[in-house]
């Protein structure tokens, strides 16, 4: 990575390489930012996503950068009700 380069447009990237890109598939990237050096939010978007999207058919990047302020969490899935459910927890809308 550049030195100049855009940090989060980075990550974005690095996460969504790995996930599988078939016919079907639908994509989505979630980033958060942390407001306080307390927050440990990379460990918070991946269990959020373990919780509401399960593991059959479904693919998922964490990426965080070393001081863990912003990680992106990017996923895969064949079925768009599971990435709905996500999108709606991180809102803070689903239980």
């Amino acid at each position: 990575m550049a030195a100049d380069a855009d940090l989060g447009a980075f990550m974005k990237r690095a996460a969504l390489a790995v996930l599988p890109k078939d016919e079907g598939w639908l994509l989505v990237v979630f980033s958060v930012e942390r407001t306080s050096e307390d927050e440990q939010v990379a460990p918070f978007l991946d269990r959020l996503a373990r919780r509401h999207v399960h593991e059959q058919h479904f693919a998922a990047a964490l990426v965080a950068p070393p001081d863990g302020a912003r990680p992106v969490r990017a996923g895969s899935a064949r079925d768009k009700a599971r990435i709905e459910r996500l999108r709606a927890a991180l809102a803070g809308r689903h239980r």
